[in-house]
């Protein structure tokens, strides 16, 4: 796991066992600044980390976990989906996620049909790999 720090010009690296996962990491426990901006793949997303870090006043920048519960400002379930497909083009949504509610922003943009082609490619190649099922909800979400 790696984590570049450039306010200060930081570099942390730690080798892993492959068997771990980013989450367990011990880089990604380390605090942040106040101010920070965490910038991480889904190997990172942790909706407890996430508070702490609110609380703490770091941000960050995560992609969307297919499965997580979105509700919007009012508390109503936001089924995704069919709710980006009801959008003509960019989304930015105040959002809560999670059983704790936590506040977010939601940003979506539609994608090219060639590039939403690619990604429903990849996805079901490294569902083959791991001989698991593909669900309809990341396929759809890959445009």
């Amino acid at each position: 796991m790696a984590r570049l720090e450039l306010q200060r010009g930081a570099l942390t690296l730690e080798l892993e066992p492959l068997q771990r996962h980013d989450n367990a990491s011990r880089v990604a426990d380390d605090p942040l600044p106040r101010g920070a901006l965490h910038v991480g793949d889904l190997g990172c997303f942790d909706l407890e980390r996430f508070g702490q870090w609110a609380a703490e006043g770091v941000d960050w920048v995560t992609r969307y976990k297919a499965g997580v519960r979105l509700l919007d400002l009012q508390g109503n379930p936001i089924a995704l989906v069919e709710f980006l497909q009801q959008q003509a083009g960019p989304v930015s949504l105040p959002v809560t996620v999670g059983l704790q509610r936590l506040p977010m922003l939601l940003v979506a943009q539609p994608v090219s049909e060639a590039c939403s082609h690619t990604r429903c490619a990849n996805l079901r190649h490294k569902a083959k790999r791991k001989n698991q099922p593909v669900s309809q909800q990341r396929l759809k979400l890959a445009g």
